[in-house]
């Protein structure tokens, strides 16, 4: 996509001519295959618990469930840039939610906690030996164990946590962790990024770009794999890889550049991860979405959040409701049963409404939460 395309024409061409051969050279520099011929089916959207990405809220999630409860990366302290998270479980019976870690008479509140984690790469106390989560709440159920990313030295490891807490182990190296520094006036600045990722069927999917950089690339590691495979690399005015979902034999993801204005332009995309081929789901979709059932819910607007649905198998997007955001508020997507469930999260992380959607049609909303995250799954 955005991309300029060149080709020769000796000795003139006529108009029909020249529209094949620009279709096969889009084909050929994009790889995103006619969607008539690559349809989605049912089946290719099947969900497997122990190895498949789970059903999120939003694009980076803190939560991930099992089916006798759900994990949750919450933040327990900050200092200075520096942040602890905790990563605590809740009972699906009970509903009692503890620390995840396993040492007798432990307080929870140092760093030799087996639930906490630091994040404090930056400054004069980080140590090349040692592991520093840089998730930012992200972390990953898979196969029984946990994932997440953390920073050693100058790389990006993936490291595996038991499901207890009591291990912990960095199992593959994924990239270098990027660090861009530039000079404003007298002073430099350091810019930290942290990759966005996640785990599908075996393979490890992730960026790591420079926010407002000029390339942007999606890649992917198979687990415990040193070989790195890009999937989409992008080079323009500002380029953006970003909410990246997989489901089924599909990874989707939005794509796009900034204008000069600051505005995104952008679509989404499914990259099938069988025959390797890209191709356009949704046209002019840039913000939160969900794949559930054979269908995405994404939303779009700012002030005036729209919410849709995308079949897969038709393409084409129903409008569903509109509602008034606030400021700073977002807006998170999850399947839920038969239902999926829009939550609206003001800045302090508290639940201003939920809203319940049933295929197309919006069928309640609260105030407060009526559906608890991954109940039903």
């Amino acid at each position: 996509m955005f991309m300029l395309l060149h080709f020769d024409c000796w000795g003139g061409c006529s108009s029909s001519q020249v529209s094949n051969e620009k279709k096969k050279e889009e084909n050929k520099n994009t790889a995103i295959a006619n969607v008539t011929t690559d349809q989605i089916a049912q089946k290719e959207l099947s969900y497997h618990f122990d190895t498949d990405a789970q059903c999120d809220l939003g694009d980076y999630t803190d939560y991930a469930y099992t089916k006798n409860g759900y994990y949750h990366m919450k933040l327990l302290n900050q200092e200075n840039d520096n942040m602890t998270y905790q990563l605590t479980f809740t009972d699906k019976k009970s509903g009692k939610t503890v620390p995840v870690c396993t040492k007798s008479n432990c307080t929870h509140t140092s760093a030799d906690c087996d639930a906490n984690f630091e994040e404090g790469y930056d400054g004069d106390h980080a140590s090349a030996n040692k592991s520093y989560y840089i998730g930012y709440g992200y972390f990953q159920y898979y196969k029984g164990s946990l994932y997440l990313p953390v920073k050693k030295g100058d790389y990006v490891y993936l490291m595996k946590v038991g499901a207890d807490g009591s291990t912990r182990s960095n199992v593959m190296k994924l990239c270098r962790f990027l660090q861009i520094t530039k000079k404003k006036g007298d002073a430099t600045e350091t810019a930290s990024f942290y990759p966005m990722l996640q785990i599908h069927r075996g393979y490890v999917y992730f960026t790591n770009d420079e926010t407002g950089g000029k390339t942007a690339t999606l890649y992917r590691k198979k687990m415990g794999g040193d070989q790195i495979e890009t999937i989409k690399h992008l080079k323009s005015h500002q380029p953006m890889i970003y909410r990246i979902h997989p489901y089924g034999n599909y990874v989707f993801y939005i794509a796009g550049t900034m204008d000069s204005k600051g505005n995104m332009k952008s679509n989404l995309y499914a990259y099938n991860t069988k025959n390797k081929k890209i191709f356009l789901a949704g046209k002019n979709i840039s913000g939160n979405y969900t794949v559930y059932k054979g269908s995405i819910y994404y939303t779009n607007g700012f002030k005036t959040m729209r919410i849709y649905r995308l079949s897969l198998g038709s393409f084409q997007p129903t409008y569903i409701t509109k509602t008034a955001m606030k400021e700073g508020e977002s807006v998170h997507l999850y399947g839920n049963g038969k239902k999926v469930v829009v939550q609206f999260v003001n800045n302090d992380g508290n639940l201003d409404k939920q809203m319940i959607l049933e295929n197309t049609k919006k069928v309640a909303t609260y105030k407060t939460p009526k559906i608890k995250p991954y109940q039903n799954l």
